[in-house]
Parts: C-alpha cells; structure tokens; sequence
C-alpha cells in the first residue's frame, strides 16, 4: 500500500518511466499487463521486457485487451533452456534475460522497475543500477479452491501470502513457519541464486526473493 501512495504521488508531479520484467510464462505475465495498462493510461511510459518467444504473446494479449498505444514490448533474448542447465533451479526461470535487459535498461534507465517474484534477475538488474524495484506476486493462493488447511479467513493465510488483517494468531504462526520450511527445502535454489549474484557483483541472500516475506520486508504488491 506504501509505495502505491508513493506512486500516487508521484503521478500527481511528473510521469514516470516504468519497466515491467518477468521470465516466459504467460501465467505470471498477464497479472502484469493491468499494472502496465493503468500505469500507461495516468501518462507513465511503460516497458514491457519478457523473453523473445513470450513478447509475441504478449503483444497479443495486448492488443486483445485494446491496451495504451505507448505500451512497449521488448524482447531480451530466449527462453532458459533448462534441460541442458547444470543447475535446473528456480534461478534458472529468467538468467538469460539479465544481460538483454541490463543493456537496454542501461542506456535509458527508468525511475523504478516491477518485477515479477519469481524474475530474480529482473531483480538483480534494479539492484545492480540502483534502481528502486517492486515486486509482483500473483496470489493464486487466495483463489477459494486452493487447497489448505488454514482457509479459516477472508485472508487466507496460505504460505507466503504475507499478514492478513483478519488472520487468527495461530495462522500467522503457520505462515511463517510454512515459508521457513520451504526456505530449507529450497536450500540448493538459494546456491544456485548467490552463484549467479556473485557473477554480478551482487551481494549474498539469505532467502529466496518472493519466500521471505516473514522476515525481509521488500515492497510488494499482490495482484
């Protein structure tokens, strides 16, 4: 809610550039054309930056959804090819857009980056330029068919769904430790991230961006 105030008050001065990046899979990037739509509307230029063969489709959902004409789409390079990767890790989702991107974002650089939580090197591109970056994250867990055993509130307290307001004691207790204990299991994923981060001159994380909710506070918004 924070930095959608901040962005409210930015557009009330002056219009912002804004790029949008995510890794191939349609289904993390359609929550983001609304974003990107809305944004374009209020007078913001908005980049789109997602893989070759996933920036066709999305021109094409774009247009379906009779979008804002300046929204542009640009394409940074191909799908991971995961079956011949050593690592086959979450990691693995978008490290070839980050060289694509960080030349383009380079050479116009954007007042702030929105990256999908699963986008870690669209990530690691607003790091490395010092650009501010919010993250995006689809709550499919919030649909009334997921199946969980805490579904007791309007604000289903599923893993790294965050703190909802009406969430008992006991479901923000199960919360947190659901999101450690995927943290431990996902403890290769994290090796994996930091060797890609030290290639980049990035510093070391202790938790995967997108499942550390419970104890590093990042600005993040849910669609």
């Amino acid at each position: 809610m924070r930095i959608l105030c901040f962005l409210f008050v930015l557009r009330m001065t002056y219009a912002l550039k804004v790029a949008i990046g995510s890794f191939h899979a349609m289904g993390h990037i359609q929550p983001l054309l609304p974003l990107a739509q809305g944004l374009a509307s209020e007078g913001h230029s908005v980049t789109i930056y997602v893989p070759g063969p996933a920036a066709r489709s999305t021109r094409s959902q774009l247009k379906r959804r009779d979008a804002h004409p300046q929204i542009k789409v640009m394409e940074t390079g191909e799908d991971p090819d995961r079956t011949n990767l050593v690592w086959r890790t979450h990691a693995s989702l978008s490290y070839k857009m980050y060289s694509p991107m960080m030349e383009m974002v380079s050479e116009d650089l954007p007042d702030v980056i929105v990256a999908d939580f699963l986008s870690w090197s669209v990530c690691d591109v607003a790091e490395r330029l010092d650009i501010p970056c919010v993250e995006i994250q689809p709550n499919l867990g919030f649909e009334s068919s997921h199946v969980s055993p805490f579904q007791l509130s309007r604000a289903l307290p599923v893993q790294y769904s965050g703190f909802g307001q009406d969430m008992s004691f006991w479901q923000r207790v199960s919360n947190r430790v659901q999101s450690l204990v995927f943290g431990i299991g996902k403890f290769s994923t994290l090796i994996h991230l930091n060797a890609l981060r030290w290639k980049r001159n990035l510093t070391t994380l202790y938790g995967l961006p997108g499942f550390d909710h419970s104890w590093v506070p990042r600005p993040t918004v849910r669609t």
